[in-house]
């Protein structure tokens, strides 16, 4: 079973939805794909195109998206290559 094949089920809400979300992000297997290349690079412009990747893919956007804004550009990228499969 792929990441894009499991979904949080309906119902959880506040830490339980957290907690499933962790889970899921954590799991071993295949990464989400973020498709970077041909499109601007832009911080802002990558971190909206990873919030969408990742919201769809239930993965926990708001621990992604600190650990991503907590240093410079290169820390950026390398956060959205430890999250996604970047093509």
């Amino acid at each position: 079973m792929t990441k894009k094949e499991i979904e949080v089920p309906e119902g959880f809400t506040g830490k339980d939805l957290k907690y499933a979300k962790k889970l899921i992000a954590e799991r071993p297997g295949p990464k989400p794909t973020l498709k970077l290349c041909g499109e601007d690079g832009n911080a802002f412009v990558i971190l909206g195109m990873a919030s969408r990747v990742a919201k769809k893919n239930n993965m926990d956007w708001d621990k992604i998206s600190l650990e991503a804004m907590s240093g410079g550009y290169d820390h950026l990228l390398q956060t959205m290559i430890k999250y996604f499969d970047v093509v």
